[in-house]
């Protein structure tokens, strides 16, 4: 898209036993064939948009939500992928800027 100024890779700064967790939550998820949330809803189960799985893989195999922090739109909450690459727990691999 023309609004689309970069890309990166991130890794959760955590044991490499968490990370496989991770890994393991989105292949369940993925398994799953869980449809896209186009309502993107947190707080369903039935349906997830990316942002989404990726947040929820890493909250619940870390045991812990407090690494993650929310967008909002007027009343209208979500978590959007620089919520997650903001994260103290994220570290950059490799980031472009164009």
């Amino acid at each position: 898209a023309a609004d689309n100024k970069g890309g990166g890779l991130y890794r959760i700064n955590t044991t490499a036993g968490k990370t496989l967790g991770v890994a393991m939550r989105a292949r369940d998820f993925f398994n799953a064939a869980i449809p896209f949330d186009m309502a993107f809803d947190y707080q369903s189960e039935d349906r997830l948009y990316c942002a989404e799985l990726v947040a929820k893989c890493i909250g619940r195999t870390l045991e812990d939500s407090s690494w993650l922090a929310f967008s909002t739109a007027g009343k209208f909450s979500y978590v959007a992928v620089d919520n997650i690459t903001k994260s103290k727990i994220m570290l950059p691999v490799f980031r472009k800027f164009y």
